[in-house]
Parts: structure tokens; C-alpha cells; sequence
């Protein structure tokens, strides 16, 4: 960039920043967008914080990553030693990093304690200034793991070269927040293993176009088994949304899945909702604030309860997780994942039962509605649906459990030149039914992305319902961003960006975090618990 244009951003950024003062409501440094740094903000939080005594263990600070992804430097590797009691009434994992000097690429980043994945992320792309960032993801969930000393295996996926010089530097801690009578330590799984069992001292679990399949075995007396699967697409993966002849030269259909099965039987089925990592057409559009999931890639999360009976027979069964719909683009996809079991506690014998009803196409249907090889647009549409039902009877339980899991899928994508316009739904349910006794749960997703020119807009909303003993529970989560990036002659150097997070549930927990941008600063960084309309930005 000359000189010249170097004075005419600062002096935008400069004018920006001091509209921001008065808007956010706290005075805020300047940042040169050309030079940094660039500290990266997101609206995802971790919510119910309880005002219970804290306690946390730091298990590395300031670990150097420089060539892990394929040269000669190994990742952390340590173990975490518990030093906070229990009970927990909640655990957040905190994993911050930067980037002192130097320019580097978005990179892919995972934290493995004892074996279960509890953070797949990426990096923010930095260039010649220092870069930080911090992700937050309540593992509560994982309690029983984290009550023993457990090995640790901690990556930011770093290559450096003549270019791309830059070296992050990672700390890692868990933070455990006391139970007590208000703040009780929270129903969870009794034991949780890990789908990783090729994770190596380079990079997570890669696979091309082949599942990644691990040996379980199930304890005999579980009641419950839920998959987390966590994946993404890299290389002209990371733009399978985007259909040919743009991303895939060779073919292939715009929509990608995530795929569990049991002894080569599909039993989940989640689409894969396009993150655009910060490196994606320019890191611009994605400074300070990224798209959503791109720096917390969480998981997909499905019910295998109803194969249950048929896991339970002491012998190890094939997990398998796959990329679905792959075909065309010359990427790969990195993919691991975590089962979590709850058990039997009033008898440790078996449980037993069996699939009973079972229709799962291996593939979704895909129907082109428009020419899709060398045109200057088109239009297609996919789907796929999962129905399962598995009969369960716990060791001493006088009648079986009926369990119902449903899955269903469909996207719908239009390509034009430059503008996309993509809607992604999944809904899930399960249905539990012991004699006269029902309790269900389900979820539905939805995900939008839009590109029009430089400009995006991305959506990214949950909802989920449960019903036991009469009693329903709702959560309801909403993250929308709009961003552009600072190109002459089409935004006017001002590139914007902005992000609402919101997050309620029916208990009355309700949080939303808005943050707006300006020229790669920070404006608006506001939570409130109101969940009221999104302020107006000045001049909008």
C-alpha cells in the first residue's frame, strides 16, 4: 500500500474511531489498519456464569508455536493436574494467543485433554503487527474428565517461511466455578471418549474424502450415548458452499454434511455450516470482528441412543466420521469427535435392545435447477433425512425404552457471478418412551449466508425444546453479522462490520453481546441482558 493511501486510512480510521467514542460509550486506541495491531473481538460468550468463589488452573502460558503444522516443532504436550476441588457448579476453558510481529496465515488450532476434543478453532490472519485474541467454551460437560490428571495436547497448526514469519503464542487454563445450593454441579455424562485416536504431535485428525474410524467400546449398562463431531473443510473445502464452475472446477454439489455411522450404518447426520476462517477474500472483511463459528468451531451434536442395545455386548464397534457430499473440490477436512456416555447407576448389567425401524440414505438427493458446469450461474437444492428407532431395556428396568431419533436436512444455494445467496436448515428430535412415560427434545438450525459484491451477511440461529415430567425447557440463540471490507471505489475506504449475539433461555438467562467496526477498530463491544433491538449505528 503507498504512502499516500496509508494516510488516507488512518485519517478514515481516525475520523471513524472518534464517532465511536460517543456511540460505545468508552474511549477507544486507535488502530492503523494497515499497521495493527489488530486485536480480534467476537460477540460468542459463555453464559450462567455463577457468582460462586473461582479457582483456575493454568496448564501452559505463552507456549511458542512456529513450524507445528509439518516442520520440526512439536505442539504442547503436558499433562493437566487438577488442583481446584469440586463440585463444579461450571468449567470454562479459556485458550488466548498472539501474535507479537511478523505476517502469518489463518491457521487451525485444537485442545485434546485426555483424548476428548474440547476446542477445534483457527486462527485470526495477522499481518506485520501484533495480533491477540481469546476463546472461551464451557466444558462443564466434561467434568469427570477433568477430575483426574489427563494428558494434554495443545496446537496452533503454525508454518513459518520468508513470508510468513509470524510465531503465535498460546496459554491454556480452565477456570471451575464452585457449586452450592443454589449453583449445584449440573447432571452430566458419567464418562466421555474420545474420537481421536490419530491425533499425532502434527496436525489433528486429516481425512480427504475417507471417514476417520476409531475402536469403542461401550460400557455394558449406558442408557444414553451422545456424539459431539467437530469438522471442517479446508483448501477449496472451506468454499464447497460456493458452486461450480467457482470453487469446484471438476463439479460436485454445493452442500456438505457431517456424518457418524455404527458399523458402517449412518446413525447422525448435521449439514456443515460454511465458515469463512479470517483469511477468507481478504482479512479485512473479517477485522477485528470474525464470521461466525471461525475462531470456536463447535461441534455438531447427535443422539445415538437407539444403538444402544446392540453397543453393549463388551466388544469394541467402529465409529466412523466422515465429510458427506464431497466430490469435485480438491480439499480435505480435518474431523474428530467425543462420545458421551451416561450409565445405569442403580445396576451395573447390561443394557439390551436392538434397532427396530431404520431408513438412512447414504447420500442426500441433490436436483440442479439450473445448468451447473461452465455457467454464469445456477441454482440447486439438497436434503437428506434420518429416521432411527431403537428398543432399550436397562439392567432391572421392568418394561423397555423406546427411543426415536429423527434428522433432517436441506439447503438450498443460487450462484451468480459474485453474489450467493444460501439457506441451510437441520432439525433434530428425539423421542424416549417408557410405558406411559414420554419425554422428548429438539433442536432446529438455521444458517444464512449472503454475499452481494463485497458486502456479506451471515446468520447463524438455534433453537431447542425439552419436555420431561411435564416440564418443557427452551434455549434460543441468534448471531447475525454484516461485514465489508475497505475497498476504493466501492465502500469508500470505510469498510464496517457488525455482529449481534443473543442468547435466552426459558429459565430466564438472557445475554446479548453487539459489537460494530469501523477501518479494522472496534466501535461497539456492549452486553447487556436485555435482548431489546439492535442499536442504531450513526449514520446508518
Amino acid at each position: 500500500m503507498s504512502n499516500p493511501r496509508r494516510r488516507l486510512v488512518a485519517a478514515a480510521a481516525a475520523a471513524v474511531l472518534a464517532a465511536g467514542v460517543t456511540l460505545s460509550g468508552a474511549a477507544t486506541a486507535v488502530t492503523d489498519p494497515v499497521n495493527g495491531p489488530y486485536p480480534q473481538v467476537h460477540g460468542e460468550m459463555v453464559t450462567g456464569i455463577p457468582s460462586t468463589p473461582s479457582c483456575t488452573d493454568t496448564i501452559v502460558s505463552g507456549y511458542r508455536f512456529h513450524n507445528t503444522a509439518y516442520g520440526s516443532d512439536a505442539p504442547f504436550t503436558g499433562d493437566y493436574v487438577p488442583t481446584c476441588a469440586g463440585p463444579w457448579s461450571k468449567v470454562v476453558l479459556t485458550m488466548s494467543a498472539n501474535v507479537h510481529t511478523g505476517t502469518q496465515f489463518d491457521r487451525i488450532g485444537d485442545v485434546l485433554i485426555g483424548g476428548v476434543e474440547m476446542l477445534h478453532m483457527t486462527t485470526p490472519e495477522g499481518e506485520a503487527g501484533e495480533t491477540d485474541w481469546t476463546i472461551q467454551r464451557d466444558v462443564t460437560a466434561y467434568s469427570t474428565v477433568l477430575a483426574t490428571r489427563q494428558p494434554t495436547y495443545f496446537i496452533i497448526g503454525n508454518q513459518t517461511d520468508s513470508t510468513y514469519t509470524g510465531d503465535f503464542y498460546g496459554t491454556l487454563s480452565l477456570t471451575f466455578y464452585a457449586a452450592d445450593a443454589n449453583n449445584r454441579a449440573p447432571a452430566g455424562p458419567d464418562e466421555v471418549l474420545g474420537l481421536n485416536s490419530a491425533v499425532d504431535r502434527g496436525l489433528p485428525t486429516r481425512s480427504g474424502d475417507q471417514p476417520v474410524a476409531s475402536a469403542v467400546t461401550i460400557p455394558v449398562n449406558t442408557t444414553t450415548l451422545t456424539a459431539e463431531v467437530f469438522a471442517s473443510g479446508h483448501g477449496a473445502e472451506e468454499e464447497d458452499w460456493w458452486n461450480a464452475p467457482f470453487a469446484c472446477l471438476t463439479g460436485g454439489i454445493p452442500y456438505r454434511e457431517v456424518g457418524i455411522s455404527i458399523d458402517g450404518q449412518l446413525a447422525g447426520i448435521a449439514p456443515v455450516y460454511p465458515t469463512i476462517y479470517t483469511g477468507g477474500y481478504g482479512p479485512d472483511f473479517w477485522r477485528p470482528i470474525p464470521s461466525p463459528r471461525a475462531l470456536d468451531l463447535r461441534p455438531y451434536v447427535f443422539d445415538l441412543s437407539p444403538w444402544i442395545g446392540e453397543l453393549t455386548d463388551g466388544d469394541p464397534h467402529t465409529f466412523a466420521i466422515a465429510a458427506i457430499g464431497q466430490g469435485g473440490c480438491a480439499g480435505y477436512w480435518f474431523l474428530g469427535g467425543n462420545l458421551l456416555v451416561t450409565t445405569n447407576k442403580a445396576n451395573r448389567g447390561r443394557t439390551t435392545g436392538a434397532i427396530t425401524s431404520y431408513a438412512a440414505p447414504a447420500q442426500p438427493t441433490s436436483t440442479s435447477l439450473g445448468q451447473q458446469s461452465n455457467t454464469a450461474s445456477d441454482r440447486t437444492t439438497s436434503a437428506h433425512h434420518l429416521d432411527v428407532v431403537g428398543s432399550l431395556r436397562p439392567a432391572g428396568a421392568k418394561v423397555p425404552t423406546t427411543v426415536h431419533v429423527v434428522e433432517d436436512m436441506s439447503n438450498t444455494a443460487t450462484d451468480a457471478a459474485l453474489d450467493v445467496d444460501s439457506d441451510w436448515t437441520w432439525d433434530s428430535s428425539t423421542t424416549r418412551t417408557t410405558g406411559a412415560t414420554t419425554s422428548t427434545s429438539s433442536q432446529h438450525s438455521t444458517y444464512e449466508l449472503i454475499r452481494t459484491g463485497p458486502t456479506w451477511s451471515l446468520t447463524d440461529n438455534q433453537d431447542t425444546t425439552s419436555t420431561d415430567g411435564g416440564v418443557t425447557r427452551t434455549t434460543s440463540l441468534r448471531d447475525s453479522m454484516n461485514t465489508a471490507g475497505p475497498v476504493i471505489g466501492i465502500t469508500g475506504l470505510v469498510g464496517a462490520s457488525q455482529e449481534s449475539w443473543r442468547y435466552s433461555t426459558s429459565d430466564g438467562l438472557c445475554v446479548d453481546h453487539e459489537l460494530a467496526s469501523a477501518v479494522q477498530n472496534t466501535i461497539v463491544d456492549t452486553v447487556g441482558n436485555s435482548c431489546g433491538p439492535l442499536p442504531a449505528l450513526a449514520g446508518s
